[in-house]
């Protein structure tokens, strides 16, 4: 195996300056500034083109290098295969604003190549994000390599094959001290807005001290589900509303802190969204249920009932939303600091998702 790798690195950053001196047109000004390096790794040529646009997209908020790395099996090359682009959209002042994107491909013979390659793109001075799409991080030696030289390591572990092993997976990388701070799941942070509802429905002061007495949660959620309906969006909804009341989880059961079982159930609507969370409804003490529903047509709202007894509360609707990847790195990259309700949430929905899927 032998690859000239500085002589093609040179050559890509001379490709990357051709391209900015193509994008200038007469005395129109092209803004080359650079706020992060964005590492991005695929597994899958055509996720690794969705990737592409969502890249172009960051470039008007978050201008930067982004290098994508392809890890394709199927290619026999002793070298990696290097490719240049730009992604440019107008700014403010309408001078034009632009995004490097490197493209890496790489076969099983040229993945030890990859490591000092892409230290040699990394643009200086500028923090190092990586979003991982290519399976299982936790056993991956180059996912465990870029958690040590990134500030936030992102993945998405809704596009895993089974929850129960892609929370698992999670978990344990979590733990891993040199990297659990800065690991962020687009999965949670895609359910924001349920969480936001499911509080909703307790801020009154009377709904709130029932949530001591909570005696069994439904969860209707769309694909992708493993047997049993379990999915990552509905354990993790239950993981982060037990970890806020102290429950823990034994074999998939979840118990109060007075020792009294939560009784847990998941349901599939094959016609709701991709990670998509349809409903709940949470029972507490004698006579008191919850519920939340997406409405029909579309939309981003959720219809929010309770019952208390005999008394009902008028219905009321909350936008939960659905944003897709783009708006989602949006975000993490608004917040980056350590999310203090992630890590107790993923620990008790990973024991949901694996209890569930031994049941």
């Amino acid at each position: 195996m032998s690859v000239d790798s500085v002589s093609s690195v040179s050559a890509i950053e001379a490709e990357l300056d051709d391209l900015w001196r193509g994008e200038a047109h007469g005395d129109e000004a092209v803004l080359r500034s650079c706020v992060m390096n964005l590492i991005v790794v695929c597994a899958d040529r055509n996720r690794a083109a969705e990737t592409t646009t969502q890249i172009a997209t960051l470039s008007g908020s978050y201008p930067g290098r982004a290098i994508l790395v392809l890890l394709d099996d199927d290619d026999d090359r002793d070298s990696l295969t290097m490719y240049a682009s730009a992604h440019c959209r107008r700014g403010a002042g309408g001078a034009q604003v632009c995004n490097e994107q490197i493209t890496i491909e790489a076969g099983p013979k040229s993945r030890a190549l990859l490591s000092p390659t892409l230290l040699q793109f990394l643009v200086a001075d500028c923090p190092v994000f990586t979003w991982w799409q290519a399976g299982n991080a936790a056993e991956n030696p180059l996912a465990r390599e870029l958690t040590g030289l990134s500030e936030l390591f992102i993945l998405d572990s809704g596009r895993f094959d089974e929850p129960g092993r892609s929370l698992a997976t999670l978990d344990r990388l979590v733990d891993q001290a040199d990297c659990g701070d800065h690991v962020r799941d687009l999965a949670w942070k895609r359910q924001e807005g349920w969480r936001e509802a499911v509080a909703a429905m307790f801020d009154n002061a009377a709904h709130a001290a029932l949530l001591g007495e909570v005696t069994s949660i439904l969860l209707r959620t769309g694909p992708p589900a493993a047997e049993g309906c379990t999915s990552v969006a509905g354990a993790y909804l239950a993981g982060w509303l037990g970890s806020r009341l102290g429950w823990t989880v034994e074999n998939g059961t979840l118990r109060r802190p007075d020792g009294e079982a939560v009784a847990l159930r998941f349901e599939c609507n094959e016609n709701a969204g991709w990670e998509e969370i349809d409903a709940i409804r949470i029972e507490a003490g004698e006579g008191a249920v919850f519920g939340a529903r997406r409405l029909g047509g579309g939309g981003d709202g959720v219809r929010l009932r309770s019952r208390v007894g005999t008394a009902s509360s008028p219905p009321s609707i909350q936008r939960v939303g659905f944003p897709d990847d783009g708006r989602l790195l949006t975000r993490v990259f608004e917040r980056p600091g350590r999310d203090p309700l992630f890590a107790g949430a993923l620990e008790l929905a990973a024991g949901i998702a694996a209890g569930e899927n031994e049941a």
